[in-house]
């Protein structure tokens, strides 16, 4: 890893704009990340229809790395990283407590 946390975040967003081949108002990766699987879920905006699109097989390992660089301050398993054309993007973390006890009594 020798990524920065904003050098990972513009390459999620790059990915983003390359996966979505249309004008769009605001995309969204939902991300379920476990310990060594994820579960992704790419939707975007367009004229206030939701449409939806293949997340990058990159993905996995930009948020797996961002796991790595935030492990010890927050612990998450959820993620949801919006972006819009402008470039602006947010991301917010969650943890859910069901979602981890569903993957550790399915182990």
């Amino acid at each position: 890893m020798s990524d920065t946390i904003d050098e990972i975040y513009l390459k999620i967003a790059q990915g983003i704009a390359k996966s979505i081949t249309t004008s769009w108002d605001r995309a969204v990766i939902n991300a379920e990340v476990f310990d060594d699987a994820a579960n992704f879920n790419g939707v975007y905006e367009l004229d206030g229809k939701t449409l939806y699109f293949e997340v990058e097989d990159d993905a996995y390992d930009y948020f797996e790395e961002i796991k790595e660089i935030m492990s010890g301050n927050n612990k998450w398993n959820r993620a949801k990283f919006t972006l819009k054309p402008s470039g602006d993007f947010s991301i917010d973390f969650q943890w859910d407590q069901a979602l981890d006890d569903e993957i550790k009594a399915n182990q």
